[in-house]
């Protein structure tokens, strides 16, 4: 998030908003004009009310914007906005730790447990594999290969988040384009088996994640099913 991206416009629509509500009373939403202009604030203030403006100030500053005059020099101005958006990327950094911090123990947790579930296998680098169906193909993919393959995405939690066969349309890609515990795990399969794969995040997307749906340091479960290697 910027203030750029977000705050600033927040603020723009604010300022058109009232600007267009000027010449009438804000209560008076018979005509569809203000009734537009009192939509367009309440979405905006609706958008602004977990930020813990304050409120007077906010407004007061909203109506200076209107009438072109500002209690601030421009220098001010944009360190005020500069510190503003320094102390978001803070919180933001802070909230996504914490969240890459829960994530990992609860990956951990679960990979720990599903390593003695039956028929999981488990290999040094932490990637762990269920062989779910066995096909009639006698040749492994290399990783320099193209495959194209069937798989559902899932967090541990069960929510999928990502799937060819929702789509209707297997995916085709180059195996050493994708995550590590793709690569690794797709070499294992011969083309008709269908694998259940289960990824902790470092074979995945790590710290960084894959948002919106994918937070920091998420194991990662995917069911595959090599199709063809081309």
């Amino acid at each position: 998030m910027s203030v750029s991206s977000r705050s600033l416009l927040a603020f723009f629509l604010c300022a058109t908003a009232i600007n267009a509500i000027h010449a009438a009373p804000a209560t008076d939403l018979s005509n569809a004009e203000n009734r537009t202009a009192y939509t367009v604030g309440l979405t905006v203030g609706e958008n602004l009310r977990d930020r813990q403006f304050a409120k007077e100030a906010l407004l007061h500053g909203i109506s200076d914007g209107i009438d072109n005059t500002s209690k601030l020099s421009e220098i001010e101005r944009q360190n005020v906005l500069l510190a503003y958006q320094k102390q978001l990327q803070e919180a933001q950094a802070k909230e996504w730790d914490s969240k890459g911090a829960t994530n990992m123990k609860a990956s951990a947790e679960f990979l720990e447990k599903n390593a003695k579930e039956k028929g999981v296998i488990s290999l040094s680098n932490g990637l762990q594999y269920r062989v779910v169906r066995k096909g009639k193909g006698s040749k492994s993919p290399k990783a320099t290969d193209t495959v194209t393959v069937h798989y559902r995405g899932t967090l541990i939690n069960g929510e999928e988040f990502d799937s060819s066969y929702s789509r209707n349309e297997p995916a085709t890609f180059p195996l050493n384009r994708v995550i590590q515990g793709w690569t690794d795990g797709v070499q294992l399969m011969k083309e008709g088996d269908k694998f259940e794969f289960f990824i902790p995040s470092h074979l995945g997307y790590g710290v960084n994640g894959a948002p919106p749906n994918i937070g920091p340091n998420e194991a990662l479960i995917f069911e595959v099913e090599l199709l063809e290697i081309k």
